[in-house]
């Protein structure tokens, strides 16, 4: 099975309400997607909160195909980037990004904006 997986921090998504956190559930369930929200996990981040947060990460995406989901279509300018991509490059695992019209691009780290 695959796996969503949402960070988004706000159950509502007012600009697109297609992704709703009810409507995705409704949605994953329909096409045989999993589906996993830890947006309330990653508001207030401590060390010790964010590294159970990989830890789980890393647990569903051992079992199955996993997308991490979330608000921003930038990558750079988003949790998926400044949180869990260096968490997860530094365990070994690669990440990649699906931008907006589908294509992939491999995490690059640091960031542009940090050089």
């Amino acid at each position: 099975m695959s796996t969503i997986v949402d960070i988004r921090s706000d159950r509502h998504a007012p600009e697109a309400p297609d992704f709703d956190r009810a409507n995705v559930e409704i949605f994953s369930a329909e096409a045989g997607l999993g589906y996993r929200w830890m947006g309330r996990v990653f508001e207030h981040v401590q060390d010790a909160v964010a590294e159970a947060a990989v830890d789980d990460l890393i647990a569903i995406a051992s079992v199955s195909n996993s997308v991490i989901l979330c608000r921003d279509a930038d990558p750079e300018r988003c949790r998926r980037s400044t949180l869990f991509a260096p968490a997860l490059l530094g365990r070994g695992i690669g990440v990649l990004h699906v931008l907006p019209d589908g294509s992939l691009r491999h995490h690059e780290s640091p960031l542009p904006f940090d050089r």
